[in-house]
Parts: structure tokens; sequence; C-alpha cells
């Protein structure tokens, strides 16, 4: 779980490598995380950040009020070495030890092509319900841009019948 310090350890990890994160985002976190609202769960290896994974509860999207994993993300330096894996895995036992299910938002874009198959590999499907823009659902036939914002809502069930 996330610590004192790891807010500063994170924000560095963005910064190294050319990224940005808001640093009061990340001590929001650590905040919500000591009075119940968000759970946050950081990896290290060999003493460096090498990703975080946060679990609250959605506010938007098909399944408000259901755990929804969010804000998940794994530093360059350290991909390809199931640390993506792990910190899934630890956010799926958290929220099963609570709750019959994980959703979460993923975009559509090349750039969370690894974290599709993250997903649909450990069991979550998506809602049907098409993409979501900025928080509301996309209606057919209109444009969007193709950036962080345009995603789709997945889902994981602790008891699911193929």
């Amino acid at each position: 779980m996330m610590q004192i310090g790891d807010s500063e350890k994170i924000w560095q990890a963005f910064k190294n490598q050319g990224w940005s994160k808001n640093i009061e985002t990340l001590r929001r976190y650590f905040h919500e995380q000591g009075n119940g609202e968000r759970i946050v769960f950081v990896a290290h290896l060999e003493n460096e950040t090498a990703g975080y994974i946060t679990v609250t509860k959605a506010k938007h999207g098909p399944w408000i009020g259901a755990y929804e994993a969010q804000d998940f993300n794994v530093f360059l330096p350290y991909r390809h070495q199931k640390i993506g894996y792990q910190l899934l895995q630890k956010a799926i036992d958290w929220t099963f030890a609570r709750a019959d299910c994980l959703t979460l938002a993923v975009g559509l874009h090349e750039g969370y092509g690894q974290a599709q198959k993250l997903y649909i590999r450990n069991g979550f499907i998506p809602d049907g319900g098409g993409a979501y823009y900025r928080e509301n659902k996309a209606s057919p036939y209109e444009l969007y841009p193709l950036d962080d914002d345009l995603v789709i809502y997945l889902k994981k069930e602790r008891y699911h019948a193929v």
C-alpha cells in the first residue's frame, strides 16, 4: 500500500520519463487511502518505484458505485517484467475480498494497447455499451478525438460463467 513518501517518488518517476503528473493528485490519493476512499498499491523494484494502481468507487460510467481500478501506471524501465500483472492481481484480490466485481475504463488508442491485452487476458470483459468520452456515453455517428478520454468500460466478476 502507498506509504507517506510514495507520492513524491511516483511524481519523480513520471518526471524521469518525461511525463507530467500533478503532485497534488498523488498526495490526494494518499489522503484518500487514509480515510478509506481509495486504496493505492505501489510496486518497488530494487528500491525504485516501478508502478502503482488505485482502486476506488466508480463515480462515472456504467457501474457507478462499484469498485473501479483507476490511474494504473507501470513506468517505462519496468515494463515487460510482470509488474503490471502483479499490481492488477493485487487490486483484484483486494476487491474480491470486499465485492464480486472490479471495473475499469481503458483508452482506445494504441498507447493503451498493452493495457487492453492485460485486461482481456485477466478476464475483464467489455460492458457492451460502446465507448464513453469524457465520462459520458458516446453517441453513434458523432466524431470524437482519439485521445485519452475516449474509453470503453470493462468488468471482471468473481464468479464468471463462460
